[in-house]
């Protein structure tokens, strides 16, 4: 795009509009996801939203105590840090991988320490967590040094100057930013950044003077800049940037605003109420809970609370009322001298019901998640599709890494030593989805259900691989000894069933009873159960571990004989010890 100077002066000093109605979008996520107090929220956008939302739905004085009930950071945090801890799963997958491929060996290796520096995915999970919560339009930028090297730069909002899309909508004309702040012998300056598809451009701005200090061209074809979440928030709108809070921000802020409600209601509505007869109002000027006084010009003040009949009003726990019975005294009937009222609470507990439902509306809808396993029992189909529906958000933020991770290596090398390299970037299309108690509640259902072994072996797999996910040696190993043992989700009373009917031989008896002890002699004898057999397949090695453990039930046997025949040749009757450890 070419611009002189005074064109780019001109756009320097002109913010876009739209960058407000961008504050706002996000103003909404960050007061449904950040902990903010009071005096923080009263500057955001989203939190007039909420108030305005209860004051259309009260009267003006419920809406006044409503805002007195309210308790700061908001409750609704807490259900958003629920949903941002599973989707930031995203940065952990399991099957995660990356690569580059170079037109030749000069170029990866000028690359090498480059990349190493920039740690690129380090910086998009940085920058990712605050842009999925709460700052989905953040705009990253490859910057150049003074010295040439890029570096990565994160222009958020309240940075953003001015902007131009291309006609395709998808990639920045230009983009101009508040670059850096300084002060001098002359004074204090700012640097703005302008950048664009031919130049690095930095204008200085002193006491209103706009002059352009760097003009530094670049050889990309394309402007250095990308919105960090390359996904419209929706058809209509090239401007607001996908975040998977934006979908329920309703459902949230209706959460929020029953959940004040609630609050509010529990102060009075489940306690009780103590009713008793009172006589006129002791003051003399009061009238039906107003007071006015005489005044020294004869005439009558402005009709103010009495602060007496003001108490007698439903305030929360201890709440008296006083009231002026009628007794019939042929009856005698005291009712309404003294009494206990308790408020029924069956409306509490369906509004508790109900806020269960929002926020499980919500959760289902941002990360998949459904309570159904925490519920009642599920089968093996069952977890797969609640496994899917959870990857399914994952999938969507991955692809959004993705796409970005290629374009910031790409552009970072194309700057450095202008060459094009082709990237490949994968955050992974498998993450721990379920947390180990989870799934050791499903391995133990799935054993009692009687499922097949199959099933439970996949169930299995995935406990340990929940269980040490940071230990990798240690899951090997336990995957090692699982495929070795002849039973090994079956307990020593169901292994006498099965030798009983014939389906159990016992030489894989007497290696599940003495399974632990078998392991360490052959590490004793061998080296560890992973580095034993490194150069064999899998299915080799499993063999050979299992023929060495029925040896060992040989040798045991053999030496159990010869010890109860001297035993009965001595008439000590020595008991069997294969026997005993089964």
């Amino acid at each position: 795009m070419l611009l002189n100077e005074s064109q780019v002066l001109k756009l320097v000093k002109q913010k876009s509009s739209e960058v407000g109605t961008m504050m706002s979008y996000e103003s909404r996520l960050k007061v449904m996801s950040e902990p903010l107090f009071f005096r923080e929220l009263e500057s955001e956008v989203g939190w007039d939203e909420i108030k305005r939302a209860i004051y259309n739905s009260v009267t003006q004085e419920k809406y006044q105590r409503v805002l007195n009930y309210f308790s700061y950071p908001l409750a609704i945090v807490s259900i958003s840090d629920d949903i941002l801890g599973d989707l930031n799963r995203v940065f952990n997958g399991r099957n995660a991988n990356f690569a580059i491929q170079y037109p030749n060996k000069r170029a990866e290796e000028q690359s090498e320490q480059l990349l190493l520096g920039l740690d690129t995915r380090a910086y998009i999970e940085k920058v990712g967590r605050k842009a999925f919560k709460c700052k989905p339009q953040s705009i990253v930028v490859v910057d150049k040094d003074e010295s040439g090297v890029p570096y990565y730069v994160t222009v958020e909002l309240d940075k953003l100057i001015s902007y131009k899309l291309t006609n395709c909508k998808e990639r920045f004309a230009y983009i101009i930013f508040h670059h850096s702040d300084g002060i001098d012998e002359m004074g204090k300056f700012k640097k703005i950044a302008f950048y664009d598809d031919e130049f690095y451009r930095v204008i200085e701005v002193r006491g209103g003077a706009h002059s352009i200090v760097l003009e530094s061209p670049h050889n990309l074809g394309y402007c250095p800049a990308r919105w960090f979440v390359d996904t419209p928030l929706n058809s209509k709108d090239d401007v607001k940037r996908y975040a998977p809070l934006s979908a329920v921000l309703g459902s949230m802020s209706e959460w929020q605003q029953f959940h004040a409600y609630s609050y509010y209601a529990e102060h009075y509505g489940v306690f009780p109420v103590v009713e008793y007869a009172a006589a006129v109002c002791e003051d003399e000027f009061c009238v039906n809970g107003l007071v006015s006084v005489p005044m020294e010009n004869g005439e009558m003040s402005t009709p103010t609370s009495c602060s007496t009949c003001t108490a007698n009003k439903f305030s929360g726990a201890g709440t008296a009322i006083k009231i002026n019975p009628k007794i019939d005294n042929d009856e005698n009937d005291v009712s309404g001298y003294f009494r206990f009222i308790s408020p029924p609470t069956a409306n509490l507990e369906f509004e508790q019901t109900k806020q269960d439902h929002r926020e499980n509306f919500i959760k289902v809808n941002t990360t998949g998640f459904n309570d159904m396993m925490n519920k009642e029992a599920v089968n093996a189909d069952q977890v797969r599709s609640l496994m899917e529906d959870r990857k399914k958000p994952l999938l969507k933020l991955a692809g959004i890494c993705n796409r970005l991770h290629r374009w910031l290596v790409k552009t970072a090398v194309k700057l450095a030593i202008d060459v094009d390299v082709m990237v490949h970037a994968n955050y992974g299309t498998e993450w721990f989805l379920l947390t180990e108690a989870q799934l050791q509640e499903l391995f133990v259902g799935a054993k009692n259900a009687g499922m097949p072994e199959s099933e439970i072996d996949q169930i299995y797999k995935l406990l340990i691989e929940t269980k040490y996910k940071g230990d990798p040696q240690t899951v090997r190993k336990l995957m090692i000894e699982n495929n070795v043992n002849p039973a090994p989700y079956s307990t020593m009373e169901e292994c006498y069933k099965k030798l009983e009917m014939g389906v159990m031989q016992l030489d894989d008896l007497y290696i599940k009873a003495n399974f632990t002890k078998f392991v360490q002699r052959f590490e004793r004898e061998n080296g560890s159960l992973v580095d034993f057999g490194a150069d064999i397949t899998f299915e080799q090695k499993i063999d050979i571990i299992y023929n060495t453990f029925k040896k060992y039930v040989k040798d045991e046997t053999e030496q159990n004989d010869t010890g109860q025949s001297s035993g009965q040749e001595q008439g000590a009757g020595a008991s069997d010890e294969a026997v005993s450890e089964l």
